[in-house]
């Protein structure tokens, strides 16, 4: 963890500063260990804007939504009951908030914010971007949300929509067939309402925009490209625009930014070609590995970008040519680049980037 204090700049009474004060930290409650129950590692957590809910993506291939019930316990599973006719007594059916999303591995998720309802992105190694909704007062079953067998791997699905509304049907053969003819089946309210599949290799990266850019999302894949979409009716999520691509390498022939420096609205307290940028240039052409977005309100649209070539960069939309166009270049990183990260702004004026890369450096950028 970082702790950046507050800037002084009152240097002449430097001295005369007291320490900071910060507030002791305790644990409130022990800390909760959850099983996860999915099949592989977990690759990515991500909590809600309200913080009740957090969902979890797998190399598996399936996301799970925890929601915080109101004894402090997190939960994933709960039952419901229906009534199976009239004069039967009521049926307990499995109501799973866990389905499967992709048909590879899951990198990346995202949360929308609440105003658009309760919207997730993942970014799967099959070269999609895939939207999901939650649907109250509705189960579906298809072919994402699939029954595990006795060996807990997913069964068969024959027939279905994929997009989780409703009308597949899941099979199996032999003994996780008779297992699970006997319990109910699994449903799930998450609904798949657009799969974005322009990548070219597997999507690395997915975040959407803050609320006041409208409902957006950007998207990073391994083909070097970062895409962003935009609703074109947020009642209607099906239907999704290509609204602009930053691809890696355009830049001047100097090879720095363009148009980096003061008149882009950017101070930058070093200089591009930094120490540590030297060799970022040899090879950039690996992929996106993250990205996030600025959350400024007064400010145009911005991301910042990492690159597994290492290569840290900033880029800003630009009104005039309704294009995306690179602000200004980041020190890098030899090995590439695990995840960047852009602060909240709290009305300073001037913004907090933070970088980590394969070669053992966390850096902060004062921008």
């Amino acid at each position: 963890m970082i702790i950046l204090p507050p800037d002084n700049n009152n240097d002449n009474n430097s001295n005369s500063q007291t320490p900071l004060q910060l507030k002791q930290l305790k644990l409130h409650s022990p800390s909760q260990s959850l099983p996860h129950h999915h099949l592989d590692y977990v690759l990515d957590m991500a909590f809600d804007h309200y913080g009740r809910r957090f969902a979890t993506a797998s190399g598996d291939r399936t996301v799970r939504v925890w929601d915080l019930n109101s004894d402090g316990s997190w939960m994933s599973r709960t039952v419901d009951a229906t009534a199976a006719g009239n004069n039967a007594a009521p049926a307990k059916r499995a109501i799973t908030n866990e389905w499967q999303a992709h048909k590879g591995a899951i990198h990346r998720l995202s949360w929308a914010h609440p105003e658009f309802g309760q919207l997730l992105a993942t970014a799967g190694s099959d070269h999609a971007v895939v939207i999901w909704e939650e649907r109250e007062g509705g189960f579906f079953k298809s072919l994402a949300t699939p029954e595990r067998g006795a060996d807990g791997l997913f069964l068969e699905v024959s027939s279905g929509d994929g997009g989780g509304g409703g009308g597949g049907e899941t099979t199996a053969t032999g003994d996780a067939a008779a297992s699970s003819s006997s319990a109910a089946a699994a449903t799930s309210r998450w609904v798949n309402k657009a799969t974005l599949s322009d990548a070219r290799r597997a999507v690395t990266a997915v975040a959407f925009a803050p609320r006041h850019l409208g409902l957006r999302l950007a998207s990073g894949s391994a083909d070097g490209c970062v895409r962003i979409y935009e609703a074109l009716d947020t009642m209607n999520l099906n239907h999704w625009k290509l609204d602009g691509v930053i691809e890696e390498g355009e830049e001047d022939e100097d090879g720095a930014a363009k148009g980096a420096g003061a008149d882009d609205g950017i101070a930058a307290d070093y200089h591009p070609h930094g120490a540590h940028s030297g060799n970022v240039a040899q090879n950039e052409n690996m992929g996106v590995t993250s990205l996030s977005w600025s959350a400024s309100r007064f400010e145009p649209a911005a991301l910042v970008i990492g690159f597994s070539s290492g290569r840290v960069a900033i880029h800003r939309y630009d009104d005039a040519r309704r294009s995306w166009v690179e602000a200004v270049r980041l020190p890098g990183h030899e090995r590439g680049v695990l995840d960047v990260a852009w602060a909240p702004n709290v009305g300073r004026s001037y913004h907090w980037i933070a970088s980590c890369g394969k070669d053992g450096l966390l850096m902060v950028h004062r921008v």
